[in-house]
């Protein structure tokens, strides 16, 4: 969504950048710090400001402001976070062009002459943003066809189907119906049936995505865009036992099956490669469970034989096998599973169905995960010849392999000697203080001793460490404060910066 912004224009982009911005300080920000950290003047900030402070009254029932400027401490977001999502779509809903970006999703095309004229744009200033536009797009697998003044959106009708849900739920996130015609009770009818019937665990969150789903399959339908049969004839790359694993994912006849497309068939009229798609959609995201002896064939002791079985066998390697638990093999294996539909019906993907980008959070976080996750997956058999798949399917690899080994497990071991000068109980609770809050982010290896003094950083309760340490050495409190591990965390990341 994030990477729209530029093409809604600088206007937008600074008012979302300043309310961003507060939301996640969630304190009273000097003007300094906002104009260092976004790059903004003091009048361009201000002007922001009264642009959000007016906007932000229209959400409120009562007079109270959910923005607050107080003299000599700056500036502040009070409100929550709905508040923080309502007024963001407060702000895209009055942009021209975030309007024709929505249009050109649900409608499929749009008018760009009668655009002009409606929001009084130069022909050619909309033709400019045309084709920063396309450039946007471009990257996704999306083209833009002109002709006689109309612009309409081309490509893969399953990946155009997956950004839409992804734009409208990262816009929207389930607090406003953007899909114009189309009954939201009797989509949120289906959508629970779709769970109730069949056993099903959900939460509101879940179904609200889910009529989001349906409700972006219908509509495309209705405009007269349609899944080919190829599109719906999956085919994974895999054998054997992996095979009936994955079979029983897509299954047509089966309860589940049979149910939704009767619903979808009777009440929007969709035809059968319309719910085929919906139904493998929704697939891909359900939680679901295998048999014993399912689980017991894919992490099979002996030798792996199948493609399913080595990725599992490799990503187990250095995990003890006895506490991995029934229901955890099952996730593994049900990540696998969901990540090869996810790339047999839409190709690689890098963001989830909510927005949240996987692969720009892994690259930036623990790059050595996607990498490795990476290698196994070239050691298998899977996508050997199409590389944009394996990439795609490796990010799920990545995913199931944080169900068995902490991401942190894969980064650059930092070497921490903690000195103190209590008793050893006491030492021992002070390293579990400290391992505890950053063992999910760093790969922290805590000692009272190094062999030849090997370590990158000295904590220590006493000032007499920074007398002889040769390293870098932070003094902290014995009850391990906030402060302290703040401070503790600013030296991580700048050993980190260093490297």
């Amino acid at each position: 969504m994030e990477r729209f912004y530029p093409f809604f224009g600088h206007t937008l982009k600074r008012d979302i950048d300043l309310l961003r911005f507060l939301y996640l300080q969630k304190r009273f920000v000097p003007i300094e710090e906002i104009s260092q950290a976004l790059a903004l003047d003091r009048r361009s900030i201000q002007k922001s400001f009264d642009t959000l402070s007016k906007r932000s009254l229209s959400l409120q029932d009562d007079p109270s402001p959910l923005l607050v400027a107080k003299h000599g401490f700056g500036l502040s977001f009070i409100g929550t976070k709905r508040d923080y999502k309502r007024l963001s779509r407060q702000l895209l809903e009055a942009n021209p062009f975030f309007y024709l970006l929505e249009t050109l999703l649900l409608q499929n095309e749009i008018n760009l002459i009668q655009f002009a004229a409606d929001h009084y744009f130069s022909e050619s200033t909309v033709r400019k943003r045309i084709y920063a536009l396309q450039k946007l797009l471009a990257p996704l697998g999306f083209q833009l066809q002109k002709q006689k003044g109309t612009v309409r959106l081309v490509g893969s009708e399953a990946r155009i189907r997956y950004f839409m849900m992804v734009f409208f739920w990262r816009t929207f996130a389930g607090l406003h119906w953007p899909f114009t015609g189309l009954s939201q009770k009797k989509c949120e009818t289906i959508a629970q049936d779709f769970y109730q019937n069949n056993q099903i665990p959900f939460n509101p969150i879940e179904l609200k995505m889910t009529t989001y789903i349906l409700a972006v399959t219908i509509l495309r339908f209705r405009k007269g865009q349609r899944i080919s049969a190829e599109a719906v004839a999956i085919e994974a790359p895999l054998i054997g036992e992996d095979l009936s694993l994955f079979q029983s994912l897509i299954d047509e006849e089966t309860a589940i099956y049979n149910h939704l497309s009767s619903e979808l068939a009777e009440h929007f009229f969709l035809d059968e490669n319309e719910r085929r798609f919906c139904f493998l959609w929704l697939a891909s995201n359900l939680d679901r469970t295998f048999a014993d002896a399912q689980l017991d064939a894919a992490f099979s002791p002996k030798k792996p034989t199948t493609s399913i079985q080595k990725l599992l066998w490799s990503m187990t390697a250095f995990a003890p096998k006895s506490e991995l638990t029934r229901p955890c093999k099952s996730r593994i294996v049900n990540t696998l599973l969901n990540g090869l539909l996810t790339v047999e019906l839409f190709g690689p993907v890098d963001h989830t169905l909510a927005g949240y980008n996987t692969a720009q959070f892994l690259t930036e976080h623990f790059p050595d995960l996607q990498k490795q996750a990476e290698k196994l997956v070239t050691k298998t058999s899977l996508y050997q010849k199409e590389p944009l798949k394996q990439s795609g399917f490796s990010l799920h690899v990545a995913m199931a392999w944080t169900l068995i080994l902490p991401p942190a497990t894969f980064q650059q071991k930092i070497k921490i000697k903690l000195e103190t000068d209590l008793p050893l109980a006491i030492s021992l609770t002070i390293r579990e203080l400290i391992k505890a809050p950053f063992q999910g982010f760093y790969n922290l290896d805590i000692r009272d001793q190094f062999v030849d003094d090997d370590y990158d950083l000295c904590l220590s309760t006493t000032p007499l460490s920074e007398t002889y340490e040769k390293a870098p050495v932070l003094l902290i409190n014995a009850q391990v404060t906030l402060p302290d591990l703040l401070a503790i965390h600013q030296a991580i990341e700048v050993f980190q910066s260093q490297k």
